[in-house]
């Protein structure tokens, strides 16, 4: 086994494994690509597996829709989740639903500490397709992928081709913005917070032709003409340990942690088109507004569809 990094994680035995990671800025990036824009070292998988514990407050059962009716129809039932991370996602629901069978796929090996049989992960790039034949799967997953597509609708054509007849399609991205609890303008209560993320907006934009396509995602979908049973929802994430209320003062908080590590994660990309110094003070601006701020909340659009025949 490998250990990347100081992480426990254990990676697999593979003598190419570190051909898969490139060093820059002292951070590890996939060496297949250069568009994506966030790392794939220990301190990035640190903050996904945040993420995931902090969805699980969020997201009941870790999933909005239909997954769980599909998941118990039987063996032959087969998930793929998109850009996977962690794993954490595929592993928990395969140790809940032993007879379906789970692929994640991501650019760089997967690190996992326990790895169920029905779960098998494969080193893709999404962004050139998604190499399984077609009506081959039940049910696609993708969670925060947004920032590394050039091409959204061409990866919802993907994704109806491999999904079998009234498969699902599941999906969850954010904003890369903020809002106010009293709905008031986020750029008037937190205007570092939100200079940092309009220049994250920018880079990706000009720099890789990436938009926000986050509140897009619904009508990508039907206008497609693949998808049928729309479901868009809007779930607001507080950021900060503002709330009265226990529970959303614990997401709150958390978020706030990985919302932080996210801009760690994005210093070098950004530094690739602004000055270092520049870049030092949007992270100080923002970890400032972030953790000082009441009533910053961020937007999760969750939304699933079903393949139409």
């Amino acid at each position: 086994m490998h250990i990347l990094g100081n992480s426990e994680w254990e990676v697999p035995e593979d003598d190419d494994f570190y051909s898969h990671f490139l060093e820059s800025s002292g951070r590890l990036f996939s060496s297949r690509t250069d568009t994506y824009p966030l790392p794939v070292d220990t301190m990035e998988q640190e903050r996904q597996r945040q993420m995931h514990l902090l969805l699980h407050h969020v997201v009941p059962d870790l999933y909005y829709g239909p997954i769980h009716s599909r998941l118990i129809m039987g063996k032959s039932i087969r998930v793929l989740d998109v850009g996977t991370g962690t794993g954490d996602w595929i592993i928990e629901l395969a140790q809940e639903y032993r007879n379906a069978m789970f692929i994640g796929m991501d650019i760089v090996p997967v690190c996992t500490r326990y790895q169920p049989p029905n779960v098998s992960f494969q080193i893709q790039d999404f962004r050139e397709g998604l190499s399984y034949q077609s009506r081959s799967m039940d049910i696609v997953h993708a969670r925060f992928i947004s920032s590394g597509l050039l091409h959204y609708d061409s990866f919802v054509g993907e994704v109806a081709r491999v999904l079998d007849n009234q498969g699902l399609f599941s999906t969850v991205e954010w904003t890369r913005s903020l809002c106010m609890a009293d709905g008031t303008d986020a750029e008037l209560h937190a205007p570092h917070a939100s200079a940092f993320l309009r220049a994250v907006r920018e880079a990706l934009e000009e720099g890789r032709s990436i938009g926000s396509v986050s509140s897009r995602i619904p009508f990508t979908l039907l206008n497609s003409g693949f998808f049928g049973s729309i479901v868009a929802i809007a779930s607001y994430v507080p950021v900060g340990s503002w709330s009265e209320c226990p529970r959303l003062r614990f997401i709150g908080s958390t978020y706030c942690d990985v919302l932080i590590a996210y801009a760690s994660s994005m210093r070098p990309f950004l530094e690739r088109s602004m000055s270092p110094l520049l870049v030092e003070d949007l992270v100080q601006g923002y970890v400032s507004d972030l953790l000082n701020i009441r009533g910053l909340f961020s937007v999760f659009c969750v939304v699933h569809a079903v393949r139409a025949r």
